[in-house]
This record gives structure tokens, sequence and C-alpha cells, in this order.
């Protein structure tokens, strides 16, 4: 779950994990008495830099890094949202030689509608280094290495030109995982009612991205098979919901960790999209 805290100036934002999802006042019946509230476990926090022009976020396991100089972070200080432009934003991993800083998400937003009966054209497109695993199937996930002859290249330069030749998850495939949202009607489809979401404009999922290029997408579905290509289509890589006014329910999986998802949820937060 994400808790936005709009008292504080600039907001602040909580990643926490509690057992249960937290009651929804719609959920509670009258003259019962309220359940007793399940412990929180708060794992990151994340505040906007006020000395910056253009927006950049700390994202840190402390939340008195985010008031801190660079010189007094602790080492639970992880990583740096940063707004290249109105519509893209990358998420550095945090260090102090800015030479050495490796790309860990970026997130590209199309902020214009689309026109009558044109095929649906992403609003979030975000692109993530591959997650590998040992061949023994055992021990830690690590992010794929850059790919051969591109380590001068940033993340957000490789991003651009898979999108320019539509070579999404085909071009630099083993490297490199692009995911996008889906149309309005389809996002809702996996939603619990249980857990009653609100309609907004930051809710969001993201899928595998196929490819653009009809060979390249057709040559992917080929080596996926029949279910191999429908897990591809229904199965969320992250989902963001909201509960309450301040309260977002956040879901996701491999190759995701939790660090880029909270930060391409507060990429969300700060970008405005078009209803």
């Amino acid at each position: 779950f994400i808790d936005r805290d709009r008292s504080s100036n600039p907001t602040r934002y909580c990643a926490f994990m509690t057992p249960r999802p937290p009651a929804h006042p719609s959920h509670s019946n009258a003259g019962e008495p309220e359940p007793r509230p399940h412990p929180r476990r708060n794992l990151l926090y994340a505040r906007r830099w006020r000395k910056s022009r253009v927006s950049q976020y700390l994202l840190s396991m402390n939340p008195e890094d985010l008031t801190q100089p660079r010189t007094r972070r602790s080492a639970g200080c992880l990583a740096k949202l940063k707004a290249e432009s109105k519509r893209s934003y990358v998420l550095y991993e945090h260090t102090t030689d800015t030479k050495l800083r490796r790309e860990l998400a970026v997130a590209i937003y199309s902020h214009e509608r689309a026109a009558p009966d044109t095929v649906f054209e992403p609003k979030m497109e975000v692109a993530v280094p591959s997650a590998t695993r040992p061949a023994s199937g055992n021990g830690r996930w690590t992010m794929a290495e850059p790919p051969p002859g591109s380590r001068g290249e940033t993340l957000h330069a490789k991003m651009g030109k898979i999108r320019c030749i539509g070579g999404q998850n085909s071009t630099y495939g083993d490297h490199i995982t692009i995911m996008a949202d889906r149309p309005p009607p389809r996002v809702w489809d996996a939603y619990n009612d249980a857990r009653d979401p609100i309609l907004s404009v930051k809710n969001f999922s993201l899928f595998f991205n196929l490819p653009q290029d009809r060979s390249r997408r057709a040559a992917i579905l080929q080596d996926a098979g029949e279910g191999g290509a429908e897990a591809l289509a229904k199965l969320p890589l992250l989902k963001m919901t909201k509960l309450s006014r301040d309260l977002y329910e956040v879901e996701f999986r491999q190759p995701l960790s939790l660090l880029q998802a909270f930060g391409l949820c507060i990429s969300r937060f700060d970008t405005k999209q078009a209803e």
C-alpha cells in the first residue's frame, strides 16, 4: 500500500505492508464495533526535493533522509526519481558518484488523447532492466547486464530507440523489459470489487508490452505458444488502485522490485493525466 501524506509540505509518500487490506468505510455496518487496526510495517518513504526546478524525489528506508543534505544521508537512501522532461521520468540508483549510478527504471507518459477509431496508444510505457536468476532456480534475482556494445547508451536512450522501431521486448529483449498500460475498460477487469476501488486517473495496470511491429509481434507470440501468449496478455506486472482519498493499493511481480514499483507509482502521482 502507499499512503499519501498531504499535511507534509511537500507531500510525503510511504509504502507499507499490512496483513489485511485496511477496511473501507462502506463495508462497515452501523452499530458494529470498529475492527482493530492491523499493524503496518513501513518499508519506503519518498518526498519531492524542494530546491530543484524539475521534479526530483528521494526514496529512502529512513524518513529522516528526506530532509537531510547528501553528505548526511544514511545507507538506507536507495534511489532518486527525476523528471527528465514533462513526460519522462528516470529512477536512478542513489550513489555519491553520478558516473557510476545505474538506471533502475524509465517511465514515459503520453498526455494526448487518442483520436476516435484509432489503435490505442499507451498513456504509460515503462522500461526496466530484465531480471535473471541462477540456472539452478535458487538464489536471488539480479538485474541483467547492459546489451553488448551499448554500455555508453542510457536506458532512456535505448527505450527511445526501441519505441521508434516498434521492437518492444524484441530488441534487447534479454536485457530490457518493456511494459505498458491498457485501455481504461480493460484496466478494471482484474480489480477485486470487495476492496471497493475508486475511479481515478492515478489508477493503472502495466502489462507485458508486445512489439508494435507486426512481424516482431508474431514472432514473440509464436515462441510463447497459445498458453504463454494468453498469460502475457492477462497478467499485470504492476497495478495501482485507489482505495480512499490518500490510500492506494499496489501489486507487483517479477521483474519489478519493491523499489522500482514504488518509484514508478510516485511518477504517476507527479504527472498529470488526461481524463
